[in-house]
């Protein structure tokens, strides 16, 4: 049996792992040049909200219950890419490869497998599989952008674009608002306090702040969360 899987973030990875384990023929095609996915290509100071002993892999523990942390994005990487070789998946992995095209090859019967058109650097091709499992993530695409954006004056930006304090922007002594309080605003807003002017925040309805309760953290969470300077409800911000 033949499966094409789709992204090599940590679902396409283990997916390919555990088909490699019932006999299939696998081929994962990644579109980036490294594996990983979203955390591959993340800001520079991102860390995992989870801890790596309930991140890891059950298959693939290494010292993360005599050791856990909060792992940066380059270690998690590390850590998939240290998965992928122990179980033979990295050498199935083809990257800079992006899908264009899935077709059944039956659309009356799809038990007759599909036809993948895939492009590398150089050429597109059309490949048969028995199967394709699609592991290319919630975060793929970013949201869509609410209508003010378009008659907003300052520069905005998402936050799948942010790397550091000075790229792509230069934030250092601005006046920045985040929209939005999930998990990469309260991680990049705290980041961007630091050197912002000031920094407000407009949420929907209530904040979403996820703080890593690490003892060495928590003083500098306490100091530093005050320099947000105000939570604005959506509607005041933008009446919307």
């Amino acid at each position: 049996m033949s499966v094409c899987v789709i992204g090599a973030g940590p679902s396409g990875l283990i997916a390919a792992k555990e088909l490699l384990n019932v006999g299939c023929r696998v081929t994962v095609y990644e579109k980036s040049g490294s594996i990983g996915g979203l955390f591959s290509s993340s800001y520079n100071n991102l860390l995992l909200t989870s801890s790596s002993s309930i991140t890891a892999f059950s298959t693939h523990r290494g010292d993360v219950d005599s050791n856990p942390r909060f792992w940066t994005a380059g270690e998690y990487v590390n850590y998939l890419t240290d998965f992928a070789v122990r179980y033979g998946v990295l050498q199935l992995v083809l990257l800079n490869h992006v899908v264009q095209n899935i077709y059944p090859n039956d659309e009356n019967d799809l038990t007759q497998g599909f036809t993948v058109s895939v492009r590398d650097l150089k050429e597109e091709r059309h490949e048969k599989f028995d199967y394709v499992i699609i592991s290319t993530g919630v975060n793929d695409v970013k949201a869509c952008s609410p209508d003010w954006v378009r008659s907003c004056s300052s520069k905005v930006i998402h936050s799948s674009e942010y790397k550091n304090t000075q790229s792509p922007l230069d934030l250092i002594g601005k006046n920045v608002l985040f929209v939005g309080g999930g998990e990469s605003s309260s991680d990049i807003s705290l980041e961007v306090s630091m050197v912002a002017k000031s920094v407000g925040m407009s949420l929907r309805t209530t904040t979403g702040m996820i703080i890593q309760g690490i003892l060495a953290k928590v003083w500098k969470y306490l100091l530093t969360m005050t320099r947000v300077e105000f939570i604005i409800p959506r509607q005041d911000a933008f009446g919307i």
